[in-house]
């Protein structure tokens, strides 16, 4: 496979040498000449004309091509960075551009000579328009090569500034006033009260690259045929699939002899996710009896179009996709769904047949935070974060409300961020309980402040027993735990050097 960044450099130098050409048509000419690309043009342009079939129109557009290329941006565009990355797409694209160029070229032929003079000041290769296009291209060619079209699009989507989502948010499926799970409101009932998310049942997807298995042997949803299954998607270090997690088991213990089959599907979103002892240590940390497969390249999770920690996938006798739930909440129905699944086979004895649990509400938090550059917001120490380098950052006197900041010496990554001399994290935060996901390769300590005091028996989490957390394996460790919530209290963090530090998250 081609590593995307080779796609990411190869579409940014089209662009900017197509920008060049621009800036400098002369230099198109020129080269043209040097290499002969005009008289290859022509050459094949004439074995176009007396070629028969389906290689006639390969050729002339084969011919056209470097044409095109040179005056049409959108051509360029699509060849430089939509083709590589989708060629379904892009060749879609293409017969839209050249349905769209067909029609302009038709207009100009009826408009006549009006119409052409006064689009001259546009078509003039040496003129401000077309130089000022090819800054443009340089300009876009630049930001593609180096990724800063990525971090453009992050501030516009974190901004709200992007017109566009506005119209694909109202595309998709409502959500519910956590804003994680899809809307019933007009799916189909059950017999038993139960509402699915699907009005038409769905050929589930086969499970793919799972590589271990762990509590059985490997599993598939053509030999599970007959049986209900739930297919559970969760990543160890994440605090809503702990939640769920004595649910899914609670449904597996009460279910398995009706006919359930739960699968958890390890879909790791870090690094150290991905190694198996890390999981089979997570399961049996969370008392996890059903099979467990280890989706570490996400290739399960990419077969079923996945995006969200957990997500529940609910499975019919006949391996029929019928309801799925993303996020926390949702137990009541969710086990009213399985009960239904079970009783199309009719093998759901009465005393199965009580009322389903409850869910816990979410209340009012601060917001998971990632502390890589990849997905860092409200990062609020001067100067901002520095990418794969160690700095020195300072504090800053205040921080807003569920903002963050370091100080001392730390190296940032794209996925983690780790501790050097004198590292410190402060940030201001809404909960009752706050998580951090780090780790180090040779044990070291953090201490734990709220407020700027120690945290002691009536705040301290788990694993922060006398205000320090003693860090080991990569996982979720438990640092504030309060019995009410503590609004914008000042968490402070001191690290010793080398811990590695991933991602926050709260409970209230």
């Amino acid at each position: 496979m081609v590593p995307p960044l080779v796609w990411q450099l190869v579409s940014g130098l089209i662009l900017i040498g197509f920008g060049l050409v621009s800036v400098f048509p002369d230099a198109w000419d020129t080269l043209a000449i040097r290499f002969g690309w005009g008289t290859q043009s022509q050459r094949l342009l004439a074995r176009a004309g007396k070629s028969k079939g389906l290689l006639e129109p390969v050729l002339i557009g084969a011919a056209l091509g470097p044409v095109f290329a040179s005056c049409s941006p959108t051509y360029a565009i699509i060849l430089a960075t939509v083709l590589p990355a989708n060629f379904v797409l892009g060749l879609v694209y293409l017969m839209v551009y050249a349905l769209g160029l067909s029609l302009i070229l038709l207009l100009l032929g009826y408009a006549g000579q009006r119409v052409v003079a006064r689009l001259n000041l546009l078509a003039n290769p040496h003129g401000w328009f077309k130089r000022g296009l090819g800054v443009v291209f340089i300009l876009v060619g630049l930001a593609i090569a180096t990724g800063a079209d990525k971090r453009v699009e992050t501030y516009l989507l974190d901004h709200n500034l992007a017109p566009s989502i506005n119209l694909e948010r109202g595309l998709l499926p409502d959500h519910d006033a956590s804003g994680a799970t899809p809307s019933l409101a007009s799916a189909t009932p059950a017999t038993n009260g139960a509402q699915f998310a699907l009005d038409a049942p769905l050929v589930a997807p086969e499970l793919v690259g799972i590589s271990t298995w762990i509590n059985s042997d490997p599993q598939t949803i053509a030999g599970l045929r007959g049986k209900v299954v739930l297919v559970d998607f969760w990543t160890y270090s994440c605090i809503n699939c702990i939640h769920t997690l004595p649910h899914v088991e609670g449904l597996y213990e009460k279910y398995k002899d009706q006919g359930l089959v739960v699968l958890g599907i390890h879909a790791p979103e870090f690094s150290f996710e991905k190694v198996p002892a890390n999981v089979r240590q997570a399961v049996k940390d969370d008392h996890l009896t059903y099979p467990v497969g280890l989706d570490s390249d996400l290739a399960t999770w990419n077969a079923y179009h996945n995006q969200y920690w957990p997500a529940e996938y609910f499975i019919d006798r006949q391996g029929r996709l019928r309801h799925y739930y993303f996020g926390e909440g949702g137990e009541a129905n969710n086990e009213l769904v399985i009960r239904a699944l079970l009783a199309e086979g009719g093998s759901v004895s009465g005393d199965m047949l009580g009322a389903a649990s409850g869910h816990r509400p979410d209340g009012d938090q601060s917001p998971e935070t990632y502390l890589g550059y990849g997905r860092a917001q409200f990062f609020s120490s001067p100067g901002g974060l520095r990418r794969d380098q160690s700095f020195s950052y300072t504090l800053p006197d205040q921080l807003d409300s569920n903002y963050w900041a370091l100080g001392g010496s730390w190296r940032v990554g794209n996925q983690d961020t780790v501790a050097g001399t004198g590292a410190k994290l402060r940030y201001k935060f809404t909960a009752t309980d706050v998580y951090l996901v780090m780790g180090a390769s040779t044990p070291a300590d953090v201490r734990v402040l709220v407020n700027g005091q120690p945290v002691d028996a009536s705040f301290a989490g788990a694993d922060a027993g006398g205000g320090v957390v003693h860090v080991g394996d990569h996982r979720l460790y438990r640092l504030v735990h309060s019995a009410s919530v503590l609004r914008d209290a000042t968490l402070e963090l001191q690290f010793a050097p080398g811990i590695t530090i991933n991602a926050f998250t709260f409970d209230s």
